[in-house]
């Protein structure tokens, strides 16, 4: 549980007035070959707990076994990438590959036209 869960949780704990025991998964869900689920996934699915509060990441496989709420929060990423020192030439662009990734690449391209 994050620290901005953890705070908007405890003003619902004070606001409607009960207590909770914390528990600490070590996984969100993973199903294993007979078909049980393990995590917090897990503990939902056996009713062990009655609620989850994590930044459980929705996937197909898990469709169906829990019931999802609104989200409280969304979190974007970003790619921050160095500035090449030198922009004037075309290396700019062929310079992160390696020859192998271009001859890779040549052959992938006369493969596809020739197919």
């Amino acid at each position: 549980m994050s620290r901005y869960m953890y705070r908007l949780f405890v003003l619902m704990m004070e606001k409607y007035n009960f207590k909770v025991n914390l528990r600490l998964a070590h996984l969100w869900g993973l199903r294993d070959a007979d078909g049980n689920w393990h995590g917090a996934v897990g503990a939902l699915n056996r009713s062990q707990v009655d609620f989850c509060i994590t930044g459980l990441r929705w996937a197909n496989e898990r469709y169906g076994v829990y019931e999802q709420t609104a989200a409280a929060y969304y979190a974007q990423f970003l790619f921050i990438f160095r500035h090449p020192k030198s922009v004037d030439s075309i290396s700019v662009f062929l310079s992160p590959f390696d020859l192998t990734v271009w001859i890779a690449i040549t052959l992938l391209g006369v493969g596809s036209a020739v197919l």
